[in-house]
């Protein structure tokens, strides 16, 4: 376990650890592979055994795999949908995602994928970690939600995931390139880490690779020296810098931030810095250490947007703008069974102008109508003149 664990934290690689009936609960208590259980990114419940031994190993009845709306856009589900077989059905909803690259459902596809029977329940996801499935048996639930059935999280360079179930094979009942593409996708994902990676003594991480405006933007950085062992500095400088479609904006040049260095993790360095404005960010670090012959340089995109509050939250804020309706002189919030009471409510503000002299009215004199003609004559001439007809 400590060979896999210097594996995907040092080198970039990836694991994926998939439960089974006859041996995990087992190999969850099992102190000899205690780091690989720490760097799973699930909590392993100290009562897992009173659980199964509650619901049974055996059950007759499938439960719906329950997708959280945050994990519809993960690379291990929302391309999955692209390849799924022609002869199953599709089913819609209004919380429906579609991929943008197919213009899928992804939604729809799992859905249809066949329930779970047997689950190996855990604690809880870690803090760091993104859940992409859970269970939907109501009985299967804590304080965190429902039981988690995949999660994935990011273990320093490289990243683990945890399949709470054994039953994959059934998903074959919708074809196999459905069943092919989760698993391609799941090896996929966990082997960018290494293949990102691997063999440079600078890479930068965020936490995701997108960032609503004013929250701030966690940098973490691994570095190495020149002998590829963990550099051993207490802080390091880099610097971030907005653009607009490839351009740098105007006002805001290069700023400079620090990472300082991790105590409990050699070579880890962390920082953070808050955006400005929206736009492409991109986030550089450059050093020099002891004993390099050249700078060590890193960098990373991230895309800061404007935060979408009214899709986010759509819910009706009655407080609220009754608040703001009688901030406004002589302001007042309606009911809608009260829009009859609207066009009375609306002052009159009309005005009246007096007019002293008698008005003349231009276009009943003559020469009005000789000058309009004119014009135009002397602008059919010039064209004619000028072969501009």
């Amino acid at each position: 376990s400590r060979s896999l664990e210097t594996l995907v934290e040092d080198y970039g690689g990836g694991v994926v650890y998939v439960a089974s009936r006859a041996h995990t609960p087992q190999f969850m208590r099992d102190p000899a592979v205690h780091r690989l259980v720490r760097i799973l990114p699930i909590t392993p419940d100290p009562e897992a055994d009173l659980i199964l031994n509650r619901i049974g190993h055996y059950q007759t009845r499938a439960w719906p795999i329950e997708i959280p709306s945050d994990a519809l856009s993960h690379p291990i589900l929302r391309r999955v949908g692209a390849r799924r077989d022609s002869r199953t059905s599709t089913r819609h909803d209004t919380s429906t995602r579609h991929d943008t690259s197919t213009g899928y459902d992804t939604r729809a596809l799992w859905q249809d994928v066949p329930g779970v029977y047997w689950h190996y329940p855990v604690l809880r996801a870690k803090p760091v970690a993104s859940v992409l499935m859970r269970h939907s048996n109501p009985q299967m639930r804590n304080s965190d939600g429902g039981h988690v059935l995949l999660a994935t999280q990011f273990v320093g360079a490289g990243r683990t995931a945890f399949v709470g179930f054994d039953s994959t094979w059934r998903w074959r009942r919708l074809g196999e390139k459905v069943f092919n593409a989760f698993w391609v996708q799941m090896l996929r994902y966990l082997v960018e880490g290494k293949l990102l990676g691997a063999k440079k003594r600078a890479t930068l991480f965020t936490e995701a690779e997108t960032f609503q405006l004013g929250t701030a933007v966690n940098v973490m950085a691994r570095l190495f020296d020149a002998r590829f062992k963990p550099l051993d500095v207490d802080s390091v400088t880099a610097s971030y810098s907005v653009g607009t479609h490839g351009l740098q904006s105007v006002g805001l040049g290069k700023q400079e931030f620090v990472l300082k260095r991790l105590l409990d993790r050699p070579g880890w360095y962390e920082g953070r810095f808050t955006p400005a404005q929206t736009g492409s960010y991109g986030i550089t670090i450059r050093f020099a250490a002891a004993g390099g012959a050249e700078e060590v340089s890193a960098s990373h995109n991230v895309q800061v947007v404007r935060p979408n509050i009214e899709i986010l939250n759509p819910q009706m804020n009655r407080a609220v703008l009754t608040a703001l309706a009688e901030r406004s002189p002589e302001g007042r919030y309606y009911e809608i069974d009260e829009v009859d009471e609207l066009a009375a409510a609306i002052p009159d503000r009309h005005e009246v102008t007096t007019v002293r002299s008698r008005p003349e009215h231009l276009w009943d004199r003559w020469w009005t109508l000789a000058l309009l003609v004119g014009l135009l004559s002397m602008e059919w001439a010039l064209r004619k003149g000028f072969r501009l007809l």
